[in-house]
């Protein structure tokens, strides 16, 4: 209400001059309330002058009910401040006091102290009030709680200041709920200028109030929904706007939480992407719907929006709902559903952590956000998927490999896709928007002009293959072809086939040429078509070409349009197989194969030709001469690599332009390394050759290359592992024709065995010369000490034989190899083998002992004697007789001794004792310690000879040895 005016009447009759009414008239001005001192109340009035307090509350015309008696007297004037006092009166304050009953619905007074002390039976009648409740400050607990402070407050602050009163606030109406009032109120001077009291009414307001805020909602809630619709326009994600509406609203209402919750196809979950929460964790996820009761599901699905106040109060929840509250911490909520296409879609929910008593306009508000956001996300797909179809055509006609274009009716351009673009070099607003016929010039009375042109006028698809040149000289062939559309448009395509029209040209050319070459060429070819039995296998083939050469290659008649089984009757099973592998697999062959039916062998390329009609080509030579010159060349190449490795020849090939060298395998192994195991180099060769020998080796082919003439030499190889080995080397170079070396090639062969037997062929030599002088000097020996002079001619022939073969055989056991020792029984055994004709007359006992050469040359012609005299007279000279031969080592003085017994038995001591002592008994007792430094002895006892030879084994030359080697 318009606290402006304030005008005070004049309620006592002034006592001042006549410059009071311009002090009213200059307070009014000042919006002031005072009270001029001047001016002072009747105190002996009984009643308060209704007149006074409806002028000096201060109601104006916006509240002032129309007068109830139009013809009756005016209120005095505002501007003169005059009051008539007269006999009127009284009618005048019964005239305002029922406009003030019928005006305001309430009219109550105070004392100074702005305290009630008096009764207001219209203030209990319009807030419902009992007088106790009503008196001192008890009205104020009529007052909403929400304005209660703010009217305490305006009260006591008027009441101190001793101004008007003009307040508005909402008041307990008697049936319940609360209603807007418009409270005024003015206090009262006595005389002296104190407050007397203070007078107050009460004006109902709640209808204009309830409208003034209803437009006010309306017109903010329209300005929220043009801000929302002004944000939300330029969004294109569904999901963009989902979020932006919903901090919107959220902000707008104050809310907790605000969100979009997608219902799922099946309609039990619920899912929540993102929302907006205030303060409070975000609750994005999904969640069943189950805890809803049937009826709020229904409520949904029918499209009726839902709110709850409190959830945990609200009595028509049960435990699963407000438990589904909990989950999002809300007690107020409301809930607007979408319902697409008869499915209950989407739901727009408000969540407030507090109790919420959700007004009109808060539902109102949460509705049309709703509506205008689903409206929203349906334009944002729609425009979507519009733009996917518009992508997903021009990426369809922008991925075409053909290009493509519309011409309208009129024959203008409509429609060029990126594929014609390109062929046509020139930007899109070239051509699009132009007529065929300024787009493309010369077109119109073409032959491509009268296909678009009859296309367009009958209705039927053409095709037309054509060059067309554009202006700056560049010129292509096109394919087009013309389709008429439904809204009388044609549609056209072109693919260039430039690149078909000129190798159909080429194809042409080469075509001649092929023929040419095909009927010229030396090489056999053949076109066949393999052929397939019931089950699938290939199993033949048909000539469907050949070149004259075929003939030549294969001696056949002319195979074209016969198989192989009509001309070979039973031809190599491989080619049909091998036919059927090019086709199998699409790779071409490179074979060689025979055929025995020809007695050819023949060098093939194979390959697909046409695998849809199972053709194949093949390419092929006779390779029969050439393969049998293989075979002997591979023969001849065997023969020389086994020569090689047989004499043990190492090769070597030196590139000298490269400064590349191969050596063969033997070559590695005479140079002393494993295969392999170093890389040939000049520098490696060097290094294998023994220090005193490389230098006069290397000058060596240095003076070869140099005077154009073989390089032979023989050198020392020192091996890695300290071997010395001989080598013989020899090898040629190669000149260009400016007489730079630029190959040798060469062998060498291991000559250390050749010159060690050479060596040693000397030693032999010379022992030789000295055996042969040794030995004659022994069989001298022999023959004068066998020539006794008591012997005949034959006995003495006998004796010396017999002594000089037992020599013969040790030197044939001494001489397999120089400086051998000679194994004891082997010995014995032969000796005695050599005199008597069966083992059983003598047996052989004791550990192996090998003998040195010398040992052997002696104890040899021993046993001989002993041998020899009992053949004559001792146990082999009789049956029943026999020799017991019998050794062992002993160890005296750190060496080691051979004790031999000769015992034989069955021999009558008168018969064995011969009449004198000879060359056996010379040689036992004498040369035996003379020679092998040890002892011999011989004694007759009954039953036969006995001997004992014992000497050291010690090493020792044979008699006959030279210098040879002492093992």
């Amino acid at each position: 209400m318009s606290r402006a005016s304030c005008p005070l009447p004049r309620l006592a009759r002034p006592i001042g001059n006549a410059n009071t009414a311009a002090g009213f008239r200059r307070q009014k001005a000042r919006h002031s309330c005072g009270v001029s001192e001047r001016y002072h109340f009747r105190p002996d009035a009984d009643y308060f002058p209704y007149p006074a307090i409806v002028r000096y509350l201060g109601m104006d015309q916006r509240d002032a009910p129309p007068d109830p008696d139009p013809a009756g007297p005016r209120p005095p004037s505002w501007l003169d401040g005059q009051v008539d006092a007269g006999p009127a009166t009284g009618d005048i304050e019964a005239r305002y006091r029922l406009v003030t009953e019928s005006w305001a619905q309430a009219v109550w007074e105070t004392d100074a102290a702005g305290v009630v002390v008096n009764d207001s039976p219209t203030w209990r009648a319009y807030t419902g009030q009992t007088l106790d409740e009503f008196l001192g400050y008890g009205w104020l607990n009529a007052v909403h709680a929400d304005d209660r402070a703010h009217a305490e407050r305006q009260w006591r602050d008027a009441t101190q200041a001793r101004t008007l009163v003009d307040a508005e606030f909402r008041l307990r109406a008697p049936g319940g709920g609360w209603r807007w009032t418009n409270v005024r109120a003015a206090p009262l001077f006595d005389a002296a200028g104190e407050i007397q009291k203070w007078v107050g009414i009460n004006i109902d307001i709640d209808a204009r109030k309830r409208a003034e805020d209803a437009l006010r909602e309306s017109e903010e809630r329209q300005a929220f929904l043009l801000e929302l619709s002004d944000v939300l326009r330029p969004l294109s994600d569904a999901a963009d706007i989902e979020r932006t509406a919903a901090a919107l609203l959220g902000r707008k209402l104050g809310a907790t939480r605000v969100f979009y919750a997608t219902i799922d196809p099946g309609g039990t979950t619920w899912s929540v992407i993102h929302d907006y929460a205030d303060g409070v964790p975000s609750n994005a996820g999904r969640y069943p719907l189950t805890g809803f009761q049937e009826a709020r599901l229904a409520q949904w699905r029918s499209g009726r929006m839902s709110s709850v106040s409190d959830s945990l109060t609200d009595p028509g929840l049960n435990d699963d709902e407000r438990a589904a509250y909990a989950v999002f911490g809300a007690r107020a909520a409301i809930g607007v559903p979408l319902v697409a296409n008869g499915r209950f879609a989407a739901l727009l929910v408000v969540n407030q952590r507090e109790p919420r008593a959700w007004s009109a306009n808060d539902l109102a508000l949460t509705r049309e956000t709703a509506e205008r956001t689903w409206s929203a996300i349906e334009r944002a797909r729609a425009e979507a998927a519009l733009r996917d179809r518009e992508r997903l055509l021009r990426g369809v006609l922008d991925g075409m490999d053909e290009g493509f274009g519309i011409i309208g009716p009129d024959f203008t351009v409509l429609e060029y896709n990126r594929e014609a673009l390109r062929m046509d070099g020139r930007p899109r607003d070239a051509i699009v928007g132009l007529t065929h016929w300024a787009a493309f010039p010369g077109t119109e009375h073409s032959a491509v002009g009268h296909m678009l042109k009859t296309a367009m006028a009958t209705r039927e698809p053409a095709v037309l293959d054509h060059c067309y040149t554009w202006s700056g000289g560049r010129s292509l062939w096109l394919e087009t072809r013309v389709y008429p559309t439904d809204d009388g448009a044609i549609a056209v395509f072109w693919r260039d086939i430039t690149d078909r029209k000129r190798a159909a040209d080429a194809l042409h050319d080469s075509e001649k040429r092929y023929r040419a070459l095909f009927t010229s060429m030396d090489e056999a070819y053949a076109v066949v078509d393999v052929l397939k039995d019931d089950a699938g296998r290939w199993v033949d083939f048909r000539f469907v070409d050949a070149n004259p050469a075929f003939l030549t290659h294969t001696g056949m008649p002319w195979p074209v349009g016969r198989t192989a089984t009509d001309l070979l009757g039973a031809p190599n099973p491989r080619w049909t197989a091998l036919y059927g592998q090019a086709l199998d697999s699409g790779e071409p062959l490179r074979i060689e194969e025979a055929e025995p039916s020809l007695g050819r062998v023949f060098d093939l390329n194979i390959f697909a030709l046409d695998p849809d009609r199972h053709r194949v080509a093949v390419l092929f030579t006779d390779i029969t001469a050439r393969k049998r010159a293989e075979e002997r060349l591979t023969t001849s190449e065997e023969r020389l690599r086994s020569a090689v490795e047989v004499a043990k020849i190492g090769l070597w090939d030196w590139d000298m332009r490269t400064d590349t060298i191969s050596w063969s395998d033997e070559h590695f192994r005479m140079s002393g390394f494993a295969v392999g195991e170093v890389t040939p180099t000049y520098e490696a060769w060097a290094a294998s050759i023994h220090p005193d020998d490389r230098a006069a080796t290397e000058a060596a082919l240095v003076t070869a290359r140099d005077t154009h003439t073989e390089y032979v030499r023989e050198f020392r190889c020192l091996y890695p592992d300290g071997t010395v080995r001989w080598h013989a080397a020899r090898g040629r170079f190669f000149y260009d024709a400016a007489g730079v070396p630029i190959r040798m090639i060469g062998a060498q062969r291991d000559t250390t065995e050749r010159r060690e037997a050479a060596d040693h062929q000397q030693i032999l030599l010379a022992e030789l010369q000295h055996r042969v002088r040794n030995i004659l000097a022994v069989i001298r020996s022999i023959i004068s000490r066998s020539n006794d002079g008591e012997r005949s001619t034959e006995e003495y022939v006998q004796h010396l034989q017999g002594r000089i073969s037992a020599l013969a055989r040790t030197q044939v056991l001494l001489t397999r190899r120089a400086g051998a020792s000679v194994d004891l029984e082997d010995m014995i055994r032969d000796e005695l083998l050599a005199q008597v004709a069966i083992d059983e007359q003598f047996s052989l006992s004791g550990p192996d002992v090998e003998l040195s050469p010398k040992a052997a040359e002696v104890l040899t012609l021993a046993i001989h004697e002993l041998a020899t005299n009992a053949t004559k007279y001792g146990a082999f000279s009789r049956i029943g007789g026999h020799v017991v031969v019998d050794w062992a080592i002993e160890a005296r003085d750190d060496s080691r001794w051979l004790i031999l017994q000769w015992t034989e038995r069955g021999v009558p001591i008168v018969d064995a004792a011969p009449r004198r002592h000879g060359f056996g008994s010379a040689l036992i007792t004498r040369r035996i310690p003379y020679e092998l430094k040890g002892d011999g002895q011989i004694s007759f006892r009954p039953g036969g000879l006995h001997s004992r030879i014992e000497f050291p084994l010690q090493p020792g030359d044979s008699i006959l040895q030279t210098n040879g080697v002492v093992r």
